[in-house]
């Protein structure tokens, strides 16, 4: 009789306690679907909202492109007669003075004293890069 009394004791804790973990149980995947739920909603929202901003920085880079390439041909069309104020002709005489300039010789010396030497050793990913560097003491 004695270990009736004890399962019957044993089996009202469980009784009473059952639902008390069931709920701890339940708040804890609820508490958890609802970060999910959040966390998903949050992602959705930074990518369509990034995704919105990128586009309309893209279509305003892009009109003012073509707004300068059609200004760039309106002022290079072969129509104007004042073909002196053409803007190929004004980059090409830049361009032609900037390799004039790359053609000269610079004034450097025979040769050069160095105190030390380092190699350094870059890498990123699998590429590797190695540079050799001199330094003097100057």
């Amino acid at each position: 009789m004695n270990i009736w009394k004890q399962l019957a004791g044993l089996c009202l804790c469980f009784l009473f306690l059952t639902p008390s973990l069931d709920a701890q149980l339940l708040d804890r995947v609820l508490r958890r679907t609802k970060n999910k739920i959040g966390q998903k909603a949050e992602d959705l929202i930074v990518e369509k909202a990034s995704e919105a901003i990128a586009q309309q920085v893209y279509k305003s880079m892009s009109d003012g492109f073509d707004k300068m390439l059609a200004e760039a041909y309106q002022e290079d069309s072969t129509y104007q007669a004042n073909y002196g104020d053409s803007v190929a002709i004004k980059y090409g005489a830049l361009g032609n003075s900037w390799m004039a300039r790359m053609n000269e010789a610079a004034d450097v010396p025979e040769s050069y004293g160095f105190d030390y030497k380092m190699v350094a050793v870059s890498t990123q990913g699998r590429n590797t890069d190695e540079m050799v560097l001199y330094f003097a003491k100057d």
